[in-house]
């Protein structure tokens, strides 16, 4: 089972390539750690747990070294951001297989040719090598820009020369990996918007290769509200009554952007589905007119010899014109409204909860 697993990864990693000339652009350096992770024996998932737990453990020296705590002393918030690394490598891999299964799910509404497709494919789970190489370059070079300029709110005052190396170097690959996921989730969401552009067919019975996008956009959304929400959370002073509104700053941007990175992409198609439906509610007014025309010609003719299929009729155009009011025309099933919507509501409920508890502890004291 393990196995088959494994084997499942390779050949999602492996279908995204296209051979030689094909590839508009090379793979980035956050591909190549990925795709080795995803090449090694087992699940992946067992490989990223692995990564995660061993990068957590390796950054726990870290403080050793600067003093800050005893030798040995598991710190939690510097053992969760060594975690956070693995936690971002993983969520590539996350993503670039949510992004696939939503292309492959999109096929039957595009009849672009199949070079056309594999591409959409590969811009989908491929980061370009160029700027994910500028990228950890700009961190390699303003990392310690950063440590000079403002030592105290850097915090790195009082670390020894190996106790900063360590600091560095972990901060300049999480640095980058986060600011590589930004960039590539926004080429992401860009490729969404072509994809859904280049639909052909936009049937509002048939919506379903139109839904797998809006999970791609909406796991976006829910990364980028983690990634800029979490670290608040591990910051102690956002719990006292003055900094109140500074989380409240982080949570509103984390909520904005969830909610851009999930709407944004989807406008365009949504557009096309309010046009078909319109379409298909003009012709079911247009029909419905004109039957109500032919019971009026048949009453003022007092001929009621169709009046009871007539009516039928009638009855029947007006549950077709009830049932195109209903039809939905936002991209998206209901699942994934809801998860999406209950995830976003997820850390302001736990905020309030830790603020009722500290107050009535405060109460207590």
């Amino acid at each position: 089972m393990a196995t088959d697993s494994a084997a499942a990864d390779l050949v999602q990693t492996e279908a995204t390539e296209l051979s030689g000339d094909d590839r508009p652009y090379q793979r980035s350096w956050v591909n190549v750690i990925v795709d080795g992770v995803v090449r090694l024996p087992g699940p992946s998932w067992v490989a990223f747990l692995a990564i995660t737990v061993a990068l957590a453990l390796l950054s726990l020296p870290q403080t050793w070294v600067a003093g800050l705590v005893p030798v040995g002393t598991i710190d939690p918030t510097q053992a969760f951001w060594g975690a956070a690394m693995g936690i971002v490598l993983w969520l590539y891999h996350y993503l670039d297989g949510v992004a696939r299964a939503a292309v492959d799910a999109f096929r039957p509404a595009t009849t672009v040719s199949e070079a056309a497709f594999a591409r959409l494919r590969y811009e989908l789970t491929v980061v370009p090598a160029r700027p994910a190489a500028v990228i950890l370059l700009l961190s390699v070079v303003l990392t310690p820009v950063y440590y000079i300029a403002d030592p105290v709110a850097s915090d790195v005052v009082g670390y020894s020369p190996i106790a900063l190396l360590f600091r560095y170097l972990s901060e300049v690959f999480f640095g980058s990996l986060v600011f590589v996921l930004i960039y590539h989730s926004l080429r992401q969401l860009r490729a969404v918007s072509r994809a859904y552009a280049q639909a052909t067919r936009i049937d509002l019975f048939h919506p379903r290769p139109l839904y797998g996008f809006a999970g791609l956009t909406a796991r976006t959304g829910i990364a980028v509200l983690l990634v800029i929400v979490v670290p608040s959370l591990l910051t102690p002073a956002i719990f006292t009554t003055d900094s109140v509104w500074i989380w409240a700053s982080y949570m509103g941007l984390g909520v904005a952007a969830a909610l851009a990175v999930f709407v944004l992409p989807l406008r365009g198609v949504h557009s096309r589905l309010v046009v078909e439906k319109q379409r298909l509610q003009f012709a079911a007014e247009d029909r419905l007119k004109a039957i109500l025309a032919e019971l009026a010609r048949d009453v003022d003719a007092v001929d009621l010899s169709r009046a009871d299929a007539v009516n039928k009729t009638l009855g029947s155009l007006i549950q077709q014109r009830e049932v195109l009011a209903r039809l939905p025309t936002w991209p998206w099933s209901p699942g994934t409204l809801r998860g999406f919507v209950s995830i976003i509501l997820l850390p302001i409920a736990l905020f309030l909860a830790q603020r009722i508890l500290l107050e009535i502890l405060a109460i207590g004291g």
